[in-house]
């Protein structure tokens, strides 16, 4: 299927290789690196494959924010937002609860997108910071308002964000315009089921990779930009 696939064009862009997601994550290249992951069969072994890297200690603690969500059909763009911020500040907290970014700042930063427009706004920033609090307040914010807060905690920390079950280009273009390129070495992995996809999200020239084989049958590439080296 991957050849019948490069044989109509866009194989002009395509390298087969062998490369280890993790040497793609891990890679010293400060720009946002997009990778796509599509299987012969569906989702079969995707899952487990993306889940021995985001276990990985050694793989989260080169990210200051990292969150795993699986998409909505139709795809939900305030329902987005509030997932990944929600489980920034929930996966900011080590094993023993203790958050890695100050909580009080995180909660300024919600207060001042509810109240940055009101007359009233004196700078106060409330005194609750336990978990419950911040994320009831989440749970009020509009999709202006996650917009602006995604942004400000996105702009100065690197993310590894994977997306699961995109299926169509028109979701990706609505989903691509939130992550900002810091030059801190951040990733997003994409799961695919369509070739299509795989290909659209990557950089060009891009590289299609045999990352396992599964059966004779059964096969997961990776789509990525060119492979120059490891970190």
């Amino acid at each position: 299927m991957l050849q019948s696939y490069r044989g109509r064009g866009a194989g002009q862009h395509c390298q087969c290789g062998n490369v280890y997601l993790h040497q793609l994550i891990n890679s010293n290249d400060v720009n946002l690196r997009v990778i796509a992951m599509w299987g012969t069969c569906g989702d079969i072994g995707k899952t487990s494959a993306i889940q021995e890297i985001y276990d990985d200690p050694k793989v989260l603690k080169r990210f200051g924010f990292h969150a795993w969500i699986r998409l909505m059909h139709p795809f939900n763009p305030q329902e987005f937002l509030r997932s990944l911020v929600r489980q920034f500040y929930e996966n900011s907290h080590d094993e023993v609860g203790k958050p890695s970014f100050n909580p009080q700042e995180f909660l300024q930063s919600l207060e001042r997108q509810f109240y940055e427009n009101s007359y009233d706004y004196v700078g106060k920033p409330g005194k609750e910071t336990s978990v419950g609090a911040v994320l009831a307040k989440m749970e009020k914010m509009d999709q202006s308002d996650l917009v602006h807060v995604f942004n400000a905690l996105l702009c100065s920390n690197s993310y590894l964000v994977i997306i699961n079950d995109l299926s169509t280009i028109e979701e990706w273009h609505c989903i691509k315009k939130y992550f900002p390129d810091n030059k801190k070495q951040s990733r997003i992995i994409v799961s695919t089921q369509q070739v299509e996809i795989a290909c659209l999200c990557t950089e060009k020239p891009y590289q299609v990779s045999e990352f396992k084989q599964l059966s004779c049958d059964q096969t997961i590439y990776l789509f990525h930009k060119k492979f120059s080296g490891t970190g």
